[in-house]
């Protein structure tokens, strides 16, 4: 007998929301998506962290299991955990499907019998392999699939080892088009007499804003610090407020904000200053404003009010926001003895969630 266990999440910079953790012991949650043999069962001994995990057992064609009451969406990355449990170990195929919907998934491939991973296509769920590379998949030993899956639809599938350390293999980036949010979708098989796929912890976009960059100083040695205290809700279920401490006293600035910041590299913001530009063009301006505190001093602040913005302007850039957009916010702000006469923050990375 051979089983294959996983365990998914999403890699994210800032601590992750929980997607699923199977602690409600619900099966009914995953319905099947199509014709075949029902193996899934939530149960302590499919656990990875808590007290329940998703088993997936079984062979003769196992069908899809699918869970629309979670989200997974372009512009994030996903991990699971995956081995082959039990010799020989090359005798089936884990399938992990992202932007899951009743019409199908693209999915991520553990495919021992085959000995490589793959991205597959399957609308209409069917089996349609876009990218393969080779790979040596050893029984009784855990590996991390991770799928980055851009804005744009573009996909690249890594093994890794089991720390995440170590890049075992990629498929390198494939260019799908598909952008559709979804639900998770599991399939798995094996020519052995049961198939079982333990899934744990499942996480996705970051529960908190991300901040990355890094700010500029100014003449009067400031160092402005840009953050949120809660990601956008498209319900607008919490506040999202942005501040930037730290700015000088009494200066005009504001906040401006990009929508897509893939591939992109901060870049100076003029030969001789210590400003990085740390946001994709194009770029959405908000109102200026004063910073108010003391001339000369580092406690003047910036803030914006992400829904009130979105609300007073709804053709501003990426709006409307959906499930899982991103937004990649700066503030600039006056400084005439600098270079360019002006200075930026670091940046903030939001993401939009229910």
């Amino acid at each position: 007998m051979r089983t294959v266990l996983f365990a998914l999440f999403a890699t994210v910079a800032a601590s992750a929301q929980v997607v699923e953790d199977f602690e409600h012991g619900n099966e009914s949650l995953y319905v099947l998506a199509n014709t075949g043999v029902d193996t899934l069962n939530i149960v302590a001994a499919a656990a990875h962290d808590g007290a329940l995990g998703a088993e997936l057992a079984g062979s003769g064609g196992p069908a899809w299991r699918l869970r629309t009451g979670v989200t997974t969406s372009p512009g994030n990355v996903y991990e699971h955990f995956v081995r082959a449990r039990g010799a020989p170990g090359n005798t089936g195929r884990t399938y992990v499907g992202f932007g899951a919907t009743a019409n199908g998934a693209w999915s991520a491939v553990f495919a021992t019998n085959t000995g490589e991973i793959q991205i597959q296509d399957n609308t209409g769920w069917n089996f349609v392999t876009v990218a393969t590379v080779p790979a040596t998949l050893s029984p009784d030993t855990w590996y991390r699939l991770r799928l980055d899956w851009a804005l744009n639809g573009d996909m690249t599938l890594d093994l890794l080892d089991e720390t995440g350390v170590s890049v075992l293999a990629t498929t390198g980036v494939v260019s799908t088009g598909f952008t559709t949010s979804g639900g998770v979708a599991l399939r798995g098989f094996s020519t052995d007499s049961a198939t079982v796929f333990d899934i744990d912890t499942i996480s996705g976009p970051p529960s908190t804003p991300t901040t990355y960059c890094t700010a500029g100083t100014s003449t009067n040695n400031c160092t402005p610090s840009i953050s949120a205290a809660n990601q956008p809700s498209v319900s607008q279920a919490a506040p999202c407020v942005i501040t930037v401490t730290g700015v000088e006293g009494q200066k005009s600035g504001l906040v401006f904000y990009g929508i897509d910041n893939t591939g992109f590299a901060p870049l100076p913001w003029s030969p001789t200053s210590t400003s990085l530009f740390c946001v994709k063009s194009p770029v959405q301006r908000t109102p200026a404003q004063s910073s108010g505190g003391t001339v000369g001093q580092c406690n003047g602040q910036l803030t914006l009010d992400w829904d009130a913005f979105q609300a007073a302007f709804p053709g501003s850039l990426g709006t409307p926001f959906s499930l899982g957009d991103k937004a990649f916010a700066q503030a600039w702000y006056r400084d005439p003895p600098a270079p360019r006469t002006t200075n930026l923050s670091n940046a903030v990375e939001l993401t939009h969630v229910p």
